[in-house]
């Protein structure tokens, strides 16, 4: 596989995402960290399936690439850490890793043990057209689990959120945040379900 670029985020009711709080949505925290990926690279020089890299703008390479803020040198020197994301792809190799490179940013609330780690928010599959469709949490929390990954936890999962139901959940956002911290940077609400007027999925 290559790089994919990462949708960007849009604020509730910008066109790109008008309409996506119809239907079945999962709200989710938002981390404040680095953007990054995680994806199954055949490497002609190597002869070898290694783990690729992302940041959320570029393809970062594979070890020795650019180093996204910590994250190539976790994986370089963390054996037990890059194995498991290694036995992740030998299962599924067409799926990419969309995640959150925790390191400190804007909040610095984070629990200790929550720094310099992948937290995955979202598990794309590549189908036999080569087009990536997002897979919802339901569907892809099992596979993380069993290879003991990180990955954010929602918060909720509700139907038809209106704008007052939606902030309801902004005082919710503690995953990974420290007990005397408030709540984190905000929500995001993925709808797995929904293609927008230009026939992107947003999750």
């Amino acid at each position: 596989m290559e790089f994919k670029k990462y949708p960007h985020l849009e604020r509730l009711g910008n066109d790109e995402v008008k309409g996506i709080e119809f239907g079945e949505c999962w709200i989710f925290p938002k981390l404040d960290g680095a953007n990054a990926q995680l994806f199954f690279k055949y490497y002609e020089k190597r002869n070898v399936n290694d783990l690729g890299f992302g940041s959320r703008n570029r393809d970062l390479g594979g070890f020795g690439g650019n180093d996204n803020q910590g994250m190539l040198e976790k994986f370089l020197h963390d054996d037990i850490y890059r194995i498991k994301h290694i036995r992740f792809f030998d299962k599924y190799p067409s799926h990419r890793l969309y995640g959150e490179w925790l390191v400190p940013h804007a909040f610095k609330g984070y629990r200790e043990d929550a720094w310099n780690r992948f937290w995955i928010f979202d598990v794309a599959i590549r189908d036999e057209d080569d087009n990536e469709h997002f897979l919802p949490y339901n569907v892809y929390e099992p596979m993380l689990r069993e290879f003991n990954l990180d990955y954010v936890l929602p918060i909720n999962r509700v139907i038809n959120p209106d704008y007052e139901v939606l902030l309801k959940f902004l005082d919710k956002t503690t995953f990974l945040c420290k007990d005397d911290v408030g709540p984190g940077e905000g929500i995001v609400i993925k709808n797995y379900g929904f293609y927008n007027k230009f026939g992107n999925q947003y999750s």
